[in-house]
Order: C-alpha cells, then structure tokens, then sequence
C-alpha cells in the first residue's frame, strides 16, 4: 500500500535513516553561532576586561583625594535661612544657660562657612560669605542684612567661632 510504512524495517534502512538524522543535526549545530563564552577567546577577552574594571575601582579608590564635591549650592535665600535657625539655636541656649555660648561648636553644631562672634552688652554676629557680599545677623535683628566687602573681596577675619 502507498503512504503506509513498513512494520518491519531493515537494519540497513534503519542505520541510513539514523545517519540521515545526525547529518542534519550536524548542519543545523554548525549555522547556529557559538556563544561567547563556550570559546577561549571570549573567556580572555572577558578576564580582561574583568581585570581592567578592577584596576580602575581600586586606582580610583586608592587615589582620589576627598571624593567629589558633595556640598549642596546654596543660595541667598538658604544661607538666610540657616543664619535664622543657628541664631534661633543660639538664643534657645541663652535661655536654658542664661549666657551666650563660646563657639558654635558649643551647641554642637559643626559649620565653618557661619563666622560667630560674641559682641559687648551679651550680644552675638552670625555672618557668612555670598561671594562678593556678606550676610550679617545679629542677635535681635529680625532677617539678616547684606553688606558689601571693599574692593569686591572678603576682608581677612579674626572672628572667633
């Protein structure tokens, strides 16, 4: 009968249907791109770069002096109103000791771009630099006030803080 198979089929039928099927494997493994990492040149190639990319974290780790500059901009506005909250810090010390503090770093603050200076009659200066100008708060001033340095540059200060 046509289109029906053989029930029983030759060991040599067999064995030429099995080549058959191994030659057409091996054509279809062979158009089909070896992966990266199956050959010894990409396993270099990515050593390689693996090493390179660790030489430069620890180059860059070892060497970098102070890591970037992490310090936000800040505007007139925010120096304002950081002059306002150590001022109000300040005073809020004053009420619970009954005298000024020495420093800022007295109350636990750490900022050397605020200058503090103790004035006669138990008063206190917050200043600090906006380029060519000067913020100035003193202890009963409601906002501070902006002063102009002479000749454009900040004049040498002996203020302590």
């Amino acid at each position: 009968m046509k289109g029906e198979r053989q029930r029983h089929s030759s060991p040599d039928a067999l064995r030429s249907a099995y080549d058959e099927v191994l030659r057409a494997e091996a054509t279809k493994a062979a158009s089909l791109p070896r992966p990266l990492a199956s050959s010894r040149r990409g396993f270099w190639l990515g050593l390689g770069f693996g090493l390179v990319a660790v030489l430069i974290t620890v180059a860059a780790v070892v060497f970098w002096p102070e890591g970037p500059e992490t310090r936000p901009i800040q505007t007139a506005g925010t120096q304002s109103r950081q002059l306002m909250a150590v001022a109000l810090e300040i005073e809020d010390y004053r009420r619970n000791t009954g005298r000024l503090p020495t420093s800022l770093k007295a109350l636990g603050l750490d900022l050397p771009q605020i200058e503090f200076a103790l004035l006669p009659d138990q008063q206190f200066e917050l200043r600090t630099s906006t380029g060519h100008h000067a913020l100035v708060l003193r202890s009963g001033d409601s906002e501070p006030r902006t002063e102009r340095y002479p000749a454009g540059a900040p004049p040498e200060s002996n203020r302590r803080r």
